[in-house]
């Protein structure tokens, strides 16, 4: 028998990062994909701003909510949580995090974000779209009902294909017989059985689906 007591190395570090960060200047706001939309943003392609070029296309154009210094402490706050999780991850315990930020300067923006929303059988769905390329960053797709049933008929066989591999299985592992051919039942039953289960998991899955999302 032995007695001990858990005991901790006492670590202290620092964490250095250099980073370009994207803010929102509005508050409290949230849109569908417009995080998705802020990472995509490449400032090395901004250009001046001319309203005179999209004033035919009728924008709605909202103004900024938040000044500087609101926009900083957001900043310092994000990079901090940001810092602490890191941290945090690789200890134990963190007794003590302290972040201290430089912004060295900063860059205001009106970029072109498309949310859009369209029917499709009855059932509303979303796309966000980069505005200037008009690629789909992240939206809702509809599941059909032929995609339906062809998954629910997949279900129904991993179902079957399940119950024989398990039964396979069972035989091969409850027989004293270790030749290769019952090894090769065995083998086969687990293999079905595995199969068969992921069939049931995805097909029924995608049945209760609503919609699918994807990126991209």
């Amino acid at each position: 028998y032995t007695d001990y007591e858990r005991g901790y190395v006492p670590v202290q570090s620092e964490l250095h990062t250099d980073t370009n960060e994207r803010l929102l200047a509005r508050k409290g706001a949230s849109l569908y994909g417009l995080e998705e939309y802020l990472d995509s943003i490449d400032l090395s392609k901004a250009v001046k701003f001319d309203f005179e070029k999209i004033k035919d296309l009728e924008p709605a154009i909202l103004n900024a909510e938040i000044g500087q210094e609101e926009a900083e402490k957001a900043l310092h706050s994000r990079v901090a949580d940001r810092h602490r999780a890191t941290i945090k991850s690789q200890l134990a315990e963190l007794f003590d995090c302290r972040t201290v930020t430089n912004v060295r300067g900063t860059t205001y923006l009106q970029a072109p974000f498309s949310l859009v929303r369209y029917k499709f059988q009855g059932d509303l769905y979303k796309a966000a779209l980069d505005g200037t390329s008009g690629k789909v960053l992240i939206g809702e797709i509809p599941i059909t009902t032929g995609q339906r049933i062809l998954w629910t008929l997949l279900g129904i066989l991993g179902i079957f294909l399940s119950g024989f591999g398990g039964e396979w299985a069972y035989i091969g592992y409850n027989s004293l017989d270790t030749s290769n051919e019952l090894m090769t039942v065995l083998a086969a039953g687990i293999g079905l059985l595995v199969l068969g289960v992921l069939m049931v998991y995805f097909g029924f899955k995608v049945l209760l689906m609503t919609q699918r999302t994807k990126k991209g």
